[in-house]
Protein backbone atom coordinates (compact mmCIF):
# COMPACT_ATOMS: atom_id res chain seq x y z
CA UNK A 1 0.00 0.00 0.00
CA UNK A 2 1.38 3.89 -0.61
CA UNK A 3 -0.23 6.89 0.79
CA UNK A 4 0.48 8.80 -2.00
CA UNK A 5 -1.16 9.90 -5.37
CA UNK A 6 1.83 9.04 -7.52
CA UNK A 7 5.08 6.36 -7.73
CA UNK A 8 7.99 6.18 -9.38
CA UNK A 9 9.98 2.86 -9.71
CA UNK A 10 14.11 2.86 -9.85
CA UNK A 11 15.56 -0.25 -11.49
CA UNK A 12 18.67 -2.06 -13.57
CA UNK A 13 18.33 -2.17 -17.40
CA UNK A 14 20.00 -4.65 -18.98
CA UNK A 15 20.83 -7.50 -21.86
CA UNK A 16 19.21 -10.01 -19.73
CA UNK A 17 16.05 -8.11 -18.31
CA UNK A 18 12.90 -8.73 -18.99
CA UNK A 19 9.50 -6.88 -18.40
CA UNK A 20 6.65 -6.16 -15.44
CA UNK A 21 3.37 -5.35 -15.16
CA UNK A 22 2.57 -2.99 -12.45
CA UNK A 23 -1.41 -3.14 -11.06
CA UNK A 24 -2.71 -0.14 -9.14
CA UNK A 25 -5.71 -1.26 -6.84
CA UNK A 26 -5.90 -4.85 -8.88
CA UNK A 27 -5.78 -3.32 -12.49
CA UNK A 28 -3.26 -3.78 -14.75
CA UNK A 29 -1.83 0.10 -14.89
CA UNK A 30 1.51 -0.34 -17.08
CA UNK A 31 3.94 -2.65 -18.51
CA UNK A 32 7.71 -2.23 -17.87
CA UNK A 33 10.39 -2.92 -20.19
CA UNK A 34 13.54 -3.20 -18.31
CA UNK A 35 15.61 -4.66 -21.47
CA UNK A 36 18.20 -2.52 -22.50
CA UNK A 37 21.38 -3.49 -24.72
CA UNK A 38 23.82 -2.46 -22.38
CA UNK A 39 23.37 -2.00 -18.76
CA UNK A 40 21.72 0.95 -17.14
CA UNK A 41 21.80 1.22 -13.74
CA UNK A 42 19.30 3.72 -11.80
CA UNK A 43 16.57 3.56 -14.62
CA UNK A 44 13.43 5.50 -13.54
CA UNK A 45 9.75 5.02 -14.72
CA UNK A 46 7.00 7.19 -13.06
CA UNK A 47 3.36 6.87 -13.12
CA UNK A 48 1.12 9.40 -13.86
CA UNK A 49 -1.23 10.91 -10.90
CA UNK A 50 -3.37 8.30 -9.67
CA UNK A 51 -7.11 9.00 -9.42
CA UNK A 52 -9.07 8.32 -6.40
CA UNK A 53 -7.99 8.66 -2.90
CA UNK A 54 -5.24 7.13 -1.08
CA UNK A 55 -3.95 4.63 -0.30
CA UNK A 56 -3.42 2.57 -3.52
CA UNK A 57 -2.32 -1.01 -3.33
CA UNK A 58 0.74 -1.36 -6.05
CA UNK A 59 1.73 -4.96 -6.98
CA UNK A 60 4.66 -5.85 -9.57
CA UNK A 61 4.36 -9.23 -11.16
CA UNK A 62 7.57 -10.77 -13.15
CA UNK A 63 6.36 -10.95 -16.45
CA UNK A 64 9.14 -12.50 -18.79
CA UNK A 65 12.58 -12.78 -19.71
CA UNK A 66 15.12 -13.99 -16.91
CA UNK A 67 14.93 -11.49 -14.54
CA UNK A 68 13.49 -8.50 -13.42
CA UNK A 69 16.27 -6.03 -10.84
CA UNK A 70 13.95 -3.75 -9.24
CA UNK A 71 15.89 -1.28 -6.87
CA UNK A 72 13.16 1.10 -4.92
CA UNK A 73 9.68 2.32 -4.71
CA UNK A 74 9.70 6.06 -4.12
CA UNK A 75 5.92 7.74 -3.19
CA UNK A 76 4.97 11.26 -3.73
CA UNK A 77 2.18 13.18 -2.63
CA UNK A 78 1.77 15.44 -5.81
CA UNK A 79 -0.85 18.48 -5.33
CA UNK A 80 -3.75 18.97 -7.09
CA UNK A 81 -5.11 22.06 -8.20
CA UNK A 82 -8.59 22.96 -9.03
CA UNK A 83 -10.57 23.06 -12.08
CA UNK A 84 -9.94 26.72 -13.63
CA UNK A 85 -7.73 29.19 -13.89
CA UNK A 86 -4.82 28.66 -11.77
CA UNK A 87 -1.85 31.42 -11.05
CA UNK A 88 1.16 31.86 -9.27
CA UNK A 89 -1.03 32.01 -6.18
CA UNK A 90 -2.39 28.65 -6.80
Amino acid sequence: MIDGNRFAITYTANTNRGSAEIYVDGSLYATLNMYSASLAWQSTWSSGILSGTAPHAIRIVHKSGAVIDLDAVTVYQVPTLPTGINDDVS
